[in-house]
């Protein structure tokens, strides 16, 4: 019998599912830091709104459901790795001493 293939075949599945979980896992940190960010740090809710209205404005879209796709994958593609700078924030926040 040919179970070694069975088992090696289940083997690289669940590697796969794996690492797939682990991704998604990365990026909803990133998109968890980037809320926060938004949400404790004025400044950089200002940046980000305007550079999104004018992002939107550029983008050649058919519908809005053409236009919403292409921002969420520009919004996804480009979120920065903010740890550090949300944990100062919510220090910051905790501490009552910058908001």
């Amino acid at each position: 019998m040919e179970w070694w293939i069975i088992v090696g075949a289940l083997i690289i599945a669940v590697v796969i599912l794996i690492s797939i979980y682990r991704i998604s896992l990365r990026k909803n940190r990133l998109l968890s830091d980037y809320v926060v960010l938004m949400v404790l740090d004025k400044e950089t809710y200002a940046i980000q709104r305007s550079s999104l209205a004018e992002y939107v404005e550029a983008t050649q879209a058919e519908n809005p459901t053409d236009l919403a796709t292409k921002v969420s994958r520009r919004i996804a593609f480009e979120l920065p790795n903010n740890a550090d700078r949300v944990a100062r924030l919510l220090w910051d926040f905790k501490t009552r001493k910058s908001l």
